[in-house]
């Protein structure tokens, strides 16, 4: 396999392929805690936070709250608080 240049960079638009091309290739990665805390439970990383203040804009958008299962009012609510 070709080895990648010192100064390389990769852009990669889904967090979960920036964290395992960061297992794959020894590259840092730089993506949001969840995506960190689900590449540690995979094994073969480790994730350092960075620290800054940083301020995240989610939306979770549905019909409304009846069209909801109670299985996705909890998901809305796990996320919601994660990000809090």
């Amino acid at each position: 396999s070709k080895r990648l240049i010192k100064n390389s960079r990769l852009s990669a638009a889904n967090m979960s392929m920036a964290a395992s091309l960061a297992r794959e290739t020894g590259l840092l990665a730089i993506v949001d805690s969840l995506t960190a805390d689900a590449a540690i439970k995979m094994g073969g990383v480790v994730a350092r936070p960075i620290q800054q203040e940083l301020h995240y804009h989610i939306a979770i958008i549905t019909r409304g709250l009846d069209s909801l299962s109670l299985e996705a009012r909890e998901l809305a609510t796990l996320l919601v608080n994660q990000f809090k």
